[in-house]
């Protein structure tokens, strides 16, 4: 094993790390195309459509292994 020496020259927002968290707070939320697509009612449909076939594997898959389909719910 080696030996070593540090020097603090600074700690919390006075780092380099520090300035960019500094920078990253001042930036302003923008809407992007995909944000905007994803508050559309269209896409209701879709998480309702993977909730039932989530649903619908998952009973399957207990009802293979020999369990009732209230159970596998």
């Amino acid at each position: 094993m080696g030996r070593g020496r540090g020097v603090v020259v600074g700690t919390g927002m006075q780092t380099e790390v520090g300035k960019i968290a500094d920078m990253i707070q001042q930036v302003d939320d923008t809407e992007t195309p995909m944000s905007r697509r994803l508050e559309q009612p269209g896409l209701k449909f879709w998480e309702v459509a993977a909730l039932i076939i989530c649903t619908v594997i998952i009973c399957c898959r207990g009802v293979l292994y020999g369990n009732s389909i209230l159970s596998s719910l």
